[in-house]
């Protein structure tokens, strides 16, 4: 019987372990969207300026657990360039690139 319940408790660590993987990657990804977004709402057009801003985006999300970190990085880039800047419209916007990140993602499987 232990072997069983060791077999039961295996198949949910390795369904945690893949649901926290998957849930890492989406995140990641709605974070490169979400920069993408906020480069070109500043005007950045330069494909490798581009690629740099989604780069320190995605860096500040690395901060602390959450998206606030990343939501803070982009108002205060939206803020130096006088562009509006209110965290609940930044958050909305954020969610619609999670839906999209996880859209693609369920494509993908």
């Amino acid at each position: 019987m232990t072997s069983s319940m060791d077999d039961r408790e295996k198949v949910f660590e390795n369904k945690f372990k893949m649901d926290e993987e998957l849930r890492f990657k989406v995140q990641m990804r709605a974070t490169k969207l979400f920069g993408k977004w906020a480069a070109a709402q500043l005007g950045i057009t330069d494909p490798e300026a581009v690629e740099k801003y989604v780069g320190d985006v995605i860096d500040a999300d690395f901060d602390e657990p959450g998206i606030r970190d990343v939501l803070r990085k982009v108002k205060a880039d939206f803020d130096a360039r006088e562009m509006d800047s209110d965290m609940g419209n930044l958050e909305r916007e954020y969610n619609l690139h999670l839906a999209e990140a996880k859209k693609q993602f369920a494509t993908q499987s």
